[in-house]
């Protein structure tokens, strides 16, 4: 097979099933059931033998992978190595505040530090580190719990771990002892709609534990009666309920799922860590199971069946004659995370300047955020997002550190920063700490390159955007696409969505590497099964032969505002490519722009784009303004960087999270009003909102 076969061949590369009989042929499996194209086989180490008739086909598929891993070369097979450690589930999805996200950073430093390179992050009265702690907006924990029931006359009923749960969007209660509070249901929750009769207006839901169904009203098969074909409208997102319940001065809420639902969360509690609507309320958010309501409900006189044949029928307000006795202490505590970074040192005049190469080391973690498609509290391995993009810088730094230390004394070669970031996924946080607290001379970085997303080249399809960041960017750039043997696609902007953007905002020239978007994009389908370390290598090869030009040029690079394309999300241009995401089914709102990251520009899902990237996806009481995209809605309005949006015509924007029902539900050419906390003023600020452009 060819060199160009070869590669074009390992796109393909990897089944699980495939895997699976590789680790039986090299005896690091006793036994394992494996899947082939004749069916299910039982296959044990030392047997010799496969039990049905696909023990030919399946020795050859072993064999075969084993000859192809074979023939990596070594750089190929170190890059495989590191996707498939970082996106194994000991590092958790990498998110912010897991373990597994410390453990990922330690990984990168162990790599730094083998590669030779120095610690460049300054300490106050000490000697540099490799780490750049920060700490990230602060998240509940939830330290103490408890729930029972009684009804006047009858036993104290106290429910088991395993039989409710606070939620992520929970208040304490006041005190040290529970709190006492009258049980009503209130069916599904809904406010009034075309659609349904709802929750009234003037209802008064004052100091009442309120017991709501998840969802909206379901239809004989356990599907949505409101939505098109069974899909669940946004209306049955959580973050509409607890408002519509605060509002009627709700004192706690109790979530149920209905019974007879056709959806993978019935009969199960969520993670307290969820965020379950992007806002923190001050009162008692609960999760109760289906058999621990419908306790209560027979005790009243009724059942949880009963009970939804008249919420599915319309509002209804009933009073389960029980009064709760309800604890919940949640702490607030910042996240803490940190950026990992390395310094190889250049020669002669230009060493005083750098050349950043980057990119971001966390993922969603289990999906309490950022999971595309609805997958709350699995894992999300992320070795595409971006365990691809870690390895690559890894790899780069390495192989440059020891390209350094070949250079004559007598050589000019600026000094290369490695770096990777934590809670890119979280609005760029890591990034923008890194600039804000640059470990050395603002005017002194030459340049930023960024890999995020470069594990999956297909068709030799790999995006470099923010060409437009550097006069004459194109013509440096043009001999080391040519060599590279890749088709790149060139793409002017360079707004994001990722960490490159941060520096392009500091007057930075930055370009991004990107390999494009997959159907397990922020999924736990993106495993290492996927990745193409052969395309992988090539547009790191790619990578080092740009850094190493642009750290030895004597010219000084000059920045340039990019206007035009960032990302292109085509679905045409390749075969696995994924249609436009659906809003996911619990309502919680459409996730980030999928192309790398964050999310500086566009929600999927949406006809309308702002143009802002959020600072921190976690801030609360608004959401803060990161970058601003020229020529978009943000800016045309005048929101700068820093400014906080608290209201969208005059609704509370509590969080990213809350605000994505509000986008979703606006229109091209629709102007609406928004409240800015700009420093110590508070500005009322117009916003006709755009179009979201085609490919995004």
């Amino acid at each position: 097979m060819s060199t160009q076969d070869r590669r074009i061949g390992m796109a393909g590369l990897g089944g699980v099933c495939v895997v699976r009989r590789l680790l039986i042929a090299s005896g690091l499996l006793a036994s394992v059931v494996v899947s082939g194209p004749q069916g299910l086989a039982w296959a044990g180490a030392g047997s010799g033998t496969f039990a049905t008739a696909d023990d030919r086909a399946s020795a050859k598929a072993a064999d075969t992978l084993i000859d192809t891993l074979k023939g990596l070369t070594a750089q190929e097979q170190a890059y495989f190595q590191h996707v498939t450690a970082l996106s194994s589930p000991f590092f958790e999805g990498r998110a912010p505040g897991e373990r597994g996200n410390e453990l990922a950073a330690e990984y990168a430093e162990f790599f730094f530090k083998r590669a030779g390179l120095r610690p460049v992050i300054p300490q106050e009265g000490g000697q540099p580190t490799y780490r750049q702690p920060f700490d990230m907006a602060p998240r509940l924990t939830l330290e103490d719990k408890s729930l029972a029931w009684s009804i006047p006359g009858g036993a104290t009923v106290s429910l088991g771990p395993a039989q409710f749960t606070p939620l992520g969007a929970t208040g304490s209660t006041p005190g040290q002892e529970p709190a006492q509070l009258p049980m009503v249901f209130a069916g599904y929750g809904l406010e009034t709609s075309e659609q349904y009769h709802g929750l009234p207006a003037d209802l008064d839901l004052s100091g009442k534990l309120v017991v709501v169904f998840r969802f909206e009203p379901l239809n004989e098969r356990g599907q949505s009666r409101l939505g098109q074909d069974g899909q669940f409208t946004r209306s049955a997102g959580l973050a509409q309920k607890f408002e519509a319940l605060t509002k009627r001065g709700a004192a706690g809420i109790v979530v149920v799922n209905p019974p007879g639902l056709d959806d993978p969360r019935a009969g199960r509690l969520d993670r307290f860590q969820a965020a379950a609507g992007g806002r923190t309320l001050g009162v008692p958010v609960l999760q109760m199971t289906e058999d621990a309501f419908d306790a209560l409900a027979v005790a009243a006189g009724t059942s949880i069946k009963d009970l939804r044949a008249q919420a599915d029928a319309g509002h209804v307000l009933a009073d389960l004659k029980a009064v709760a006795s309800v604890k919940v202490k949640a702490t607030s505590k910042p996240v803490k995370t940190g950026n990992v970074a390395g310094l190889v040192q250049g020669r002669g005049a230009l060493a005083s300047e750098y050349v950043v190469v980057g990119g971001h080391y966390d993922h969603v973690g289990y999906g309490f955020f950022g999971s595309r498609g609805g997958f709350v509290g699995q894992l999300h391995p992320g070795a595409d997002d971006n365990a691809s993009g870690t390895a690559g810088v890894l790899l780069a730094a390495e192989r440059m550190a020891r390209q350094y230390a070949e250079l004559p004394e007598s050589a000019q070669a600026r000094s290369l920063i490695f770096v990777v970031f934590s809670a890119e996924e979280s609005g760029l946080v890591g990034a923008r700490e890194f600039v804000r607290a640059l470990p050395v001379p603002a005017d002194k970085v030459y340049a930023m390159l960024n890999m995020d997303m470069i594990g999956r080249v297909r068709k030799g399809i790999v995006d470099v955007a923010g060409i437009g960041s550097a006069k004459g960017f194109a013509d440096i750039l043009a001999p080391h696409f040519e060599r590279s043997g890749l088709n790149v696609a060139q793409l002017p902007g360079a707004q994001g969505p990722s960490d490159h953007a941060v520096f392009y905002g500091a007057q930075v020239p930055s370009l991004h590497f990107f390999s494009g978007i997959h159907p397990q994009y922020h999924q736990p389908g993106d495993t290492y099964v996927h990745i193409n370390p052969v395309g992988a290598v090539r547009v790191i090869d790619m990578v080092m032969g740009i850094a190493q030009d642009l750290a030895t040029r004597a010219q000084p690079l000059e920045f340039t505002q990019a206007t035009g394309q960032s990302v292109d999300l085509r679905a045409d241009r390749w075969d696995d490519a994924p249609a436009a995401p659906a809003a996911p089914a619990q309502g919680q709102g459409a996730q980030a722009v999928p192309g790398a990251g964050g999310g500086a520009g566009g929600l999927s899902g949406t006809a309308v784009r702002f143009g802002i990237a959020p600072g921190n996806y976690g801030q609360s009481g608004g959401v803060l303004v990161g970058d601003v995209t020229p020529g978009g809605t943000a800016d045309k309005a005048g929101l700068v960087a820093g400014d906080l949006l608290t209201h969208w015509d005059s609704r509370p924007i509590e969080s990213v999270e809350a605000w994505v029902p509000m986008l979703a539900a606006a229109t091209p050419g629709q102007v609406v009003s928004l409240t800015v906390k700009r420093g110590q003023r508070v500005l009322t600020v117009p916003a006709t909102l755009q179009a979201r452009p085609a490919g995004e």
